[in-house]
């Protein structure tokens, strides 16, 4: 927000002040034509003033060791607003310990704006004029006043065409009042609160009996009131929890992901189709037969040997199959698959081993004669085998056996899977997310099932 965008200040703003008509201190208001109620901050008395009348004690609060976390009086800019802070409250959920803080901001046409506060997540609310419509679970109207809510229980904002769960509802008791108030707090025992979130933003019903106000909240980040307020950074202390409101960390990063990933798995099957198309069937490419002889000069090594020259038309998925005339006896193939122009190597190792005779009247066998090693995109170009064999037996009979086609589905499926790790992570993170925020609603729609 540039200082062009900005509301201009009244200046200066006008200000008055009065005792406290238990302990005589000083307080400074600002709304001076609209403030009647006043919260003395040092002996926590609550008390009314208006016009020339004697001041009227209402209430005389406990004191607290709760402190605004921004200082009243302070000036500031908030969503393009001039706002002065000039209240402060301690409300609580009334039969319960839940307690949270509210600052009372002034604006420069006297209305007001609330910035609410609870385990340091923050949010901001006004009044709101949309079009709001509340029903209960089985979709039917809701009545305030008349009806006791339930899970699953929202309201249709009909002019933005948005649906808010309801998340809490519940009375309210004054725990700490300071400053200047246009309305008197104790009446707010009289009503009853329904939220209902759709986060970032939250609708908040205001009722006593089937009179309704209605406000909207939105998500605010300390940092934005820390820059807002002039504050330095790391005033306002770190949130801990999920806050009812706060936005999910994996929702500007799921859309994207999952955006990326299903162009990436339609390209990668659209590929796989198109060189199937191109080469249905694994071509042979290489059907060799070499005799071994033993080497004298070593115990088990033989002679390399170099097979044909072959194409291949990649990138190819390249299977090498051995085939041997073994028996009771072992072989290992050490192999490299040269380009024939480049020189580049695919260097891999292979081992066969077959094993059969009768035991007790019976034949048995364990091994095979055959085997192969699979080699993944390989670029097109000339290529040849060298392989050196090592074995057991006498003279080698082997048959060397080279296709070449598009990589199996599987690898398709595997590349899936893997890239969708992060996608699946981004999901599970959002909706264990989602469930530590729930449980905080006596209206966990998700309760039964966990």
């Amino acid at each position: 927000m540039t200082d062009s965008e900005r509301e201009p200040a009244l200046t200066p703003q006008p200000s008055a002040t009065l005792d406290c008509p238990r302990c005589q201190t000083t307080i400074t208001y600002y709304d001076v034509t609209g403030s009647y109620y006043y919260g003395c901050p040092n002996c926590q008395t609550y008390f009314k003033y208006e016009n020339d009348d004697p001041p009227q004690i209402l209430r005389q609060f406990d004191k607290t060791t709760s402190q605004p976390a921004i200082a009243l009086g302070t000036e500031g800019y908030l969503f393009s607003l001039w706002v002065r802070l000039v209240g402060y409250v301690v409300k609580r959920e009334a039969g319960t310990l839940y307690d949270w803080r509210e600052y009372y901001l002034l604006l420069n046409d006297g209305t007001y704006r609330t910035l609410s506060e609870y385990h340091d997540h923050w949010m901001w609310s006004e009044p709101t004029t949309h079009t709001l419509v509340a029903y209960t679970s089985h979709h039917a109207m809701f009545e305030f006043g008349k009806q006791a809510a339930h899970a699953g229980a929202y309201v249709h904002d009909r002019t933005d065409n948005r649906r808010y769960t309801l998340f809490n509802s519940y009375q309210i008791e004054l725990v700490s009042v300071v400053g200047e108030f246009d309305y008197n707090l104790l009446d707010e025992a009289q009503l009853t609160i329904y939220e209902y979130i759709q986060p970032p933003t939250m609708l908040i019903a205001e009722t006593v009996g089937d009179t309704v106000d209605w406000y909207e909240a939105r998500y605010v980040e300390a940092d934005e009131l820390e820059k807002g307020f002039d504050l330095d950074a790391k005033t306002l202390r770190p949130h801990y929890g999920v806050g009812a409101i706060q936005p999910n960390p994996t929702d500007e990063r799921w859309l994207p992901t999952i955006r990326i990933w299903s162009l990436g798995a339609v390209g990668a099957l659209v590929l796989h189709l198109f060189l199937a198309m191109l080469n249905p069937h694994p071509a042979q490419v290489l059907n060799q037969h070499f005799s071994v002889a033993k080497d004298t000069a070593t115990t088990e090594g033989r002679p390399t040997v170099r097979s044909n020259a072959f194409q291949i038309n990649g990138p190819a998925h390249v299977g090498v199959e051995y085939v041997t005339d073994l028996n009771n006896h072992w072989a290992e193939f050490e192999a490299e698959l040269i380009n024939q122009k480049t020189g580049k190597t695919y260097s891999f190792t292979k081992a066969v081993e077959y094993y059969q005779g009768v035991d007790g009247g019976e034949a048995w066998s364990e091994g095979d004669k055959a085997d192969d090693a699979s080699l993944s995109r390989i670029p097109s170009g000339r290529y040849f085998l060298t392989i050196k064999p090592y074995t057991d037996e006498g003279n080698l009979s082997l048959d060397v056996h080279v296709t070449a086609g598009p990589a199996p589905f599987s690898n398709v499926l595997v590349w899936l899977l893997l890239s969708g790790l992060y996608p699946l992570y981004l999901f599970a993170r959002g909706r264990w997310f989602e469930r530590d925020r729930w449980a905080q609603s006596d209206y966990n729609p998700n309760a039964s099932n966990d």
